[in-house]
């Protein structure tokens, strides 16, 4: 997709929203080579040019998905799997959030939120937008996995934003996300301190 794009995943169907196509939640299936590129643009209304991706899957994905973001990805709303691998052992569901600068929780996001997917942000961070403004907002539920440049914020002690929960989902050392970035299987020692 060209320049800003809405994601509402829904097993195996989403909802696009994507004004340089003309869709206003538009249902498609989710492809079947389980890999979504959304990049940004130089033309046109500048509002719709950078490569976001507005992102809710409260019902679920049943499938396996990498979702790849030019700019940012945006979290809104709960992102899970149709069938939760920690109590359904047989559930090959998998998301993959990749995006060059950062993924992170909006303000509109609800409180206690769930988030399955293993995030990659290249050049920045994960975190919550306004993570120290208002009251608690529960407890942040990552199962997945997190890579990122750049630590950011979820919450403050006071308390304000998420408390953490994050959980590594063990799936995706055999078996990542769709087309997912390959990591040798080995450690290289650069320096050692006696």
């Amino acid at each position: 997709f060209d320049g800003a794009t809405t994601i509402t995943i829904n097993g195996t169907t989403m909802l696009v929203t994507n004004l340089r196509k003309g869709w206003s939640n538009k249902s498609v299936a989710v492809p079947v080579d389980g890999l979504i590129y959304v990049r940004t643009v130089t033309s046109g209304d500048s509002g719709t040019r950078k490569g976001d991706i507005t992102l809710s899957a409260p019902n679920g994905l049943n499938g396996r998905l990498t979702l790849v973001a030019e700019n940012s990805i945006k979290i809104t709303g709960h992102v899970r799997y149709a069938r939760n691998p920690q109590t359904d052992h047989t559930s090959t569901d998998a998301l993959g959030l990749i995006a060059m600068e950062h993924v992170t929780v909006e303000a509109a996001a609800p409180s206690d939120l769930d988030v399955y997917a293993h995030i990659i942000c290249r050049n920045g961070g994960f975190g919550v937008t306004n993570y120290d403004k208002g009251s608690s907002r529960g407890m942040l539920n990552v199962y997945g996995g997190i890579v990122n440049k750049i630590r950011q914020a979820v919450g403050t002690t006071s308390p304000t934003g998420y408390r953490k929960n994050y959980v590594f989902d063990p799936r995706f050392a055999k078996d990542p996300p769709p087309s997912y970035p390959k990591v040798v299987d080995e450690f290289e020692w650069r320096e050692w301190e006696g």
